[in-house]
């Protein structure tokens, strides 16, 4: 075979890889810096930052019912106040409400999925909901 031969093959079966991957669950997205495994993490800015501080984050592993107790950093709440979101939960998406307790208008986040702006509305997570979260829980503890 000629060396172009091998070279269309190969590029022919990385194409299908990816095809075929994408078919059978999406691409994963790599955890932004600081979101540990197995937590949900919100970032005060869009960029998944806070105040420029990736590492400034607000996080819960299974469910948390008021964000006015979780903080991003002492003095600084997550109530009302994110603008980017990522789920790093292993097996479980996760339920994200507007209002304390559940309540409220509602989206659901697959898991190892996030939004690095949420006023824009794009997929994942749709408009409406920038700066206005206030609980949350994954599926499994719901």
């Amino acid at each position: 075979m000629k060396g172009s031969d091998l070279t269309r093959r190969g590029g022919a079966t990385a194409v299908l890889a990816i095809a075929v991957a994408a078919l059978a669950g999406g691409v994963a997205y790599a955890a932004p810096v600081g979101c540990a495994t197995g937590n949900l993490c919100l970032w005060e800015d869009a960029g998944y930052e806070t105040n420029g501080v990736q590492t400034d984050e607000a996080w819960f592993s299974t469910k948390y019912s008021d964000f006015r107790y979780r903080e991003y950093k002492p003095g600084m709440n997550a109530h009302n106040n994110a603008s980017s979101i990522f789920n790093n939960g292993t097996i479980y998406g996760v339920y994200m409400y507007t209002n304390v307790n559940y309540g409220g208008s509602s989206f659901y986040l697959p898991k190892n999925t996030g939004d690095g702006n949420l006023s824009t509305g794009t997929s994942p997570v749709p408009l409406g909901f920038n700066d206005e979260l206030d609980s949350g829980c994954f599926t499994s503890y719901c």
